[in-house]
């Protein structure tokens, strides 16, 4: 019964099995495809200047990071600031700006913080 069943699936042939294994190459590149498209999409990255607005403790994989809410042009993206930065609501940040597939992503310059005072 079961050698009737592969048989009319088209198991048995060898043209089955090549049909089946171009399928999965071509899942396999259009799979790699979109991730390569999703994290090199942004291009070369824009330096822009924020206002910090506050700070966010979080926990995540590697422990407690510090986030700063920044307020640059029209967006409040949350950015993670690197160990040791520390930066006060109303100095201004140094940020690079990535375009991304769904908006921008932006991380802290080398500069960091400068106060506003």
């Amino acid at each position: 019964m079961i050698r009737r069943l592969n048989a009319a699936a088209g198991a048995d042939s060898p043209n089955g099995e090549i049909l089946g294994l171009a399928i999965a190459v071509v899942v396999c590149c259009a799979f790699g495809g979109s991730l390569v498209a999703f994290y090199l999409s942004g291009g070369a990255p824009s330096a822009v200047d924020g206002a910090v607005i506050g700070q966010h403790l979080a926990e995540t994989d590697y422990g407690t990071r510090l986030f700063a809410r920044v307020q640059v042009d029209d967006r409040q993206p949350l950015v993670a600031l690197p160990p040791g930065m520390v930066c006060r609501p109303g100095d201004r940040i140094a940020l690079n700006r990535r375009k991304a597939v769904l908006g921008f992503r932006y991380t802290v310059r080398p500069e960091g913080c400068r106060s506003m005072e």
